[in-house]
């Protein structure tokens, strides 16, 4: 195989490889398109439903199991619903809590968990 065969071959590797890269970019741009228009329809729900578990949990005093796996089931909701439009802090904050919900509201990790929805409640709070 001379030099020549192996340049034009490199060549069409890469015109493959471009066009390739550009549909998977177009599907990208369209599932947060996707996103983007479902946080804005299913915002303000999600948001009352946590602000609504925050005052449950805390200022009432219930950290029955039946109210950790609704707080745990918005949590993923959040994660399944806006990974690709929220920025690497919500991520962390989202995953964070949902590790530490994971074993159970406790006085060791009630502090981390309250300013991991906080932080969630702001977020949901911004309009995009």
């Amino acid at each position: 195989m001379n030099w020549n065969t192996f340049g034009r071959f490199a060549d069409i590797l890469s015109v493959i490889s471009f066009i390739i890269s550009l549909g998977i970019f177009r599907k990208i741009h369209a599932k947060t398109t996707m996103q983007k228009e479902t946080y804005n329809q299913e915002r303000t729900k999600l948001l009352s439903q946590l602000i609504a578990l925050r005052l449950n949990i805390w200022e009432d005093g219930l950290t029955s199991p039946k109210t950790q796996d609704s707080l745990q089931e918005n949590i993923f909701e959040y994660q399944l619903k806006y990974l690709f439009i929220s920025s690497p802090r919500c991520i962390f904050h989202a995953f964070r809590c949902g590790h530490l919900l994971k074993a159970g509201i406790t006085d060791s990790n009630t502090l981390k968990i309250r300013q991991d929805i906080n932080f969630l409640i702001a977020r949901l709070s911004k309009k995009e």
